[in-house]
């Protein structure tokens, strides 16, 4: 499943530095249904898990479940820098946002979860 999601160089820079910071071995990559696109991701410094799909680039491990495999397909990591603070964000070009009212007003969750 090597195709399952990708890494820009930037983003792989940004996540060797804080694993170098923990003993942990990777990354955990997921989505799930919520959020003002109908999808919600996340990131987090983690172990893998017997059912995960383990992708490796940049010599970094990505852990990635069964059902967050599903949403993730095509996904790429990336990294955002900027003066109003940056961050790591989860660009999903395969994903159609749904229609999600009241978000104009904030729904409180937003697709491009930063980590």
């Amino acid at each position: 499943m090597s195709c399952l999601i990708t890494i820009t160089a930037e983003a792989a820079k940004r996540l060797k530095e804080e694993l170098a910071k923990t003993d942990l071995p990777g990354v955990r990559v997921y989505a799930q249904p919520g959020g003002c696109s109908g999808i919600s991701y996340g990131m987090a410094l983690d172990e893998a898990h017997d059912e995960d799909h383990v992708v490796t680039m940049f010599d970094i491990n990505l852990y990635i479940d069964p059902a967050s495999g599903q949403l993730l397909k095509g996904a790429e990591i990336g990294y955002e820098d900027s003066p109003a603070g940056g961050g790591f964000l989860i660009n999903n070009p395969n994903h159609i946002p749904s229609s999600c009212a009241g978000c104009q007003s904030g729904c409180g969750a937003h697709s491009d979860d930063e980590e």
